[in-house]
């Protein structure tokens, strides 16, 4: 009897660290390879200047090339398979290539800000179909987000008007593709940006760069690049809005500087600079937080943002985790991951649905690389 006693308390002391271990959260970061590892500069695939990245569910992976005028293809281990697209104003063919993305059925989207169209290839037979869109006159469309059927949505901005908008317009706008007009325009421009009762001051570092990703269900998600620890899950059913609220972002979101110049600020090693005019001054201000990447994958929404030091240079990564009803689930410094080295940059352009993370690293826009790293979340339900 009292062997059992004893073997049961055994088991039960020295159960609990193994329970309270497995439980533990964390985000592990593997490197897995380059895109178009072996290319040389000539060959087909070769990247000149990618821009962005999507994948399909089979995996392979999609990428822009601002200088080829291409989205160039390549198998889920990263080797070229073909391109599409080209130079010029015909179909299948581009004058500015702003975003790209899979659907469902796993046509590639590839939307042209500059010839006001979006369009849809095969990536079987390279068959294109083009849609055009009729407002884009009136506003600027950056972002782009395949829905459910022949649906697809975008945030639109236009800085020389967006501050004299009409309350009826909407930021995000909703087309079935093919049809000439916007069939639907949902959530309201963010009046707290162009408020003309507050101080320009208070609402500067709103930012006009969005970020949008589906979420499935009829729900998308947006952020501003000037990060204030909130993220916006829209239906696009009823066009409730519910706002997320990252536990560690708090005020103040940006610095603002009046009486020097970009350049002055610059050679004192202040980094994430901005600047913008209004009532008659001229405003700098550096973001403190800074939005990178916003990504809708499975039953997850990744949020990827870097932290300033005030009056400094980037001072951390940051992944955050949401579920795909906005409820916080995880954050955690990825720095270590992506050291900084001098005068790279990177860009953090896609999470796909097995969780691979591509990233751009370039110096100062020479011999730019998509490297592509694997996430293991443990412990995050």
């Amino acid at each position: 009897m009292n062997f059992k006693i004893n073997l049961f308390l055994f088991l039960v002391v020295f159960s609990f660290p193994l329970i309270g271990y497995a439980q533990e959260p964390n985000v592990e970061i593997e490197y897995l390879f380059k895109i178009g590892e072996g290319l040389e500069f000539g060959d087909p695939g070769y990247p000149l200047s990618p821009r962005s990245v999507t994948s399909d569910l089979e995996g392979n992976i999609f990428v822009s090339d601002y200088r080829k005028k291409t989205v160039d293809m390549y198998s889920k281990e990263g080797d070229y398979l073909k391109s599409f697209g080209r130079g010029g104003r015909g179909p299948g063919e581009f004058n500015r290539l702003s975003a790209i993305a899979t659907d469902s059925k796993g046509r590639l989207l590839v939307l042209d800000r500059m010839s006001f169209k979006l369009a849809r290839f095969n990536t079987d037979d390279g068959d294109v179909e083009e849609h055009f869109f009729e407002d884009m006159n009136e506003i600027n469309m950056m972002t782009l987000v395949p829905l459910e059927g022949e649906r697809f949505a975008g945030i639109y901005v236009e800085l020389a008007r967006l501050s004299e908008a009409p309350d009826t317009l909407k930021a995000i706008r909703v087309y079935e593709f093919g049809e000439g007009e916007k069939q639907s325009s949902h959530y309201e421009i963010y009046k707290h940006l162009f408020d003309k009762s507050k101080p320009f001051e208070e609402y500067i570092g709103g930012g006009l760069g969005h970020s949008l990703t589906s979420l499935g269900d009829q729900k998308v998600a947006v952020s501003h690049r000037t990060y204030k620890g909130k993220i916006s899950i829209v239906n696009l059913t009823n066009n409730e809005v519910l706002d997320t609220q990252s536990p560690q972002v708090q005020e103040p979101y940006y610095l603002i500087f009046e009486n020097e110049s970009l350049e002055e600020l610059t050679e004192k090693g202040i980094s994430g600079l901005a600047s913008r005019s209004g009532r008659g001054k001229s405003y700098r201000y550096q973001t403190l937080y800074y939005s990178h990447l916003l990504e809708g994958s499975g039953k997850y929404l990744f949020h990827i943002y870097s932290e300033n030091e005030p009056e400094g240079l980037f001072l951390s990564k940051y992944l955050e985790i949401f579920s795909e009803k906005g409820e916080f689930k995880y954050v955690t410094s990825i720095s270590d991951s992506f050291p900084e080295k001098e005068g790279l940059r990177q860009g953090f352009l896609h999470i796909d649905e097995n969780l691979r993370l591509f990233v751009r690293n370039y110096y100062e826009d020479r011999d730019p690389e998509v490297h592509v790293y694997q996430l293991i979340l443990n412990g995050i339900n």
